[in-house]
């Protein structure tokens, strides 16, 4: 992991603090984004598929999903806006995989 991130010009702190971690995690993350890595988690059942020739692909969050699990969780208002924000990247990224996965899949 240390040395992909390395590879992405990652800060030596990250580095740092990635190898460090015990052996066996499945990951690691900062306490700073826990609120935002949990409602990640919260909305795993939000995802839009669409079926295609190529077979059954996420196409992103369902946003009026993820709005009612957001309300439900009552987050501080002042951080709705923030950890909307960090949820869509983290959608993002979790698409790339998605996507890289779908294509190492057909090859």
């Amino acid at each position: 992991m240390a040395d992909a991130l390395a590879a992405l010009g990652a800060p030596d702190d990250v580095l740092d603090a990635v190898r460090a971690r015990p052996t066996g995690e499945d990951f690691f993350y900062y306490a700073d984004n826990e609120e935002s890595l949990f409602l990640f988690f919260d909305v795993a059942t939000q995802w839009n598929y669409v079926g295609t020739m190529a077979g059954v692909v996420r196409t992103g969050l369902n946003y009026p999903g993820v709005d009612s699990v957001m309300s439900k969780k009552r987050y501080r208002r002042k951080r709705l806006a923030a950890l909307f924000a960090d949820l869509q990247m983290m959608e993002k990224a979790a698409l790339q995989v998605f996507l890289d996965e779908a294509e190492s899949r057909r090859q």
